[in-house]
């Protein structure tokens, strides 16, 4: 069962349980034609369709669809870049952050010194 059908079928419910208290208080004292007990085990009888509808209410935990493929940032991939940045300038950072395993981005962060 989806959410909106989950809620729709509260609004439902809902709605039963509103016209059976507007019939109660129209009524008053009055219940020959129905005991009091019938009318209090239909309630009772909604209040667990209500309950059963809460198992309904749940979402899958999120859930990462695809790995990281970069690597992490440490000191030594840190120094790496560097190194080959200040060995060869003539090199882009995109070929940088191929050769090492990282985002170009970074590559450009370290060079900059944005990365720590």
């Amino acid at each position: 069962m989806t959410i909106p059908e989950v809620r729709s079928a509260l609004l439902l419910i809902a709605n039963e349980l509103e016209e059976d208290a507007k019939q109660v208080r129209t009524e008053g004292i009055v219940l020959q034609h129905l005991p009091l007990k019938d009318r209090a085990d239909k309630i009772s009888d909604k209040v667990r369709a209500i309950g059963a509808l809460e198992v309904q209410m749940w979402r899958r935990p999120p859930i990462r669809v695809a790995p990281p493929k970069a690597r992490q940032m440490d000191p030594q991939v840190k120094a790496e870049i560097l190194h080959l940045f200040n060995t060869y300038r003539d090199m882009s950072q995109q070929c940088i952050a191929e050769i090492v395993g990282v985002t170009s981005g970074r590559v450009s962060e370290t060079v900059r010194g944005k990365r720590r």
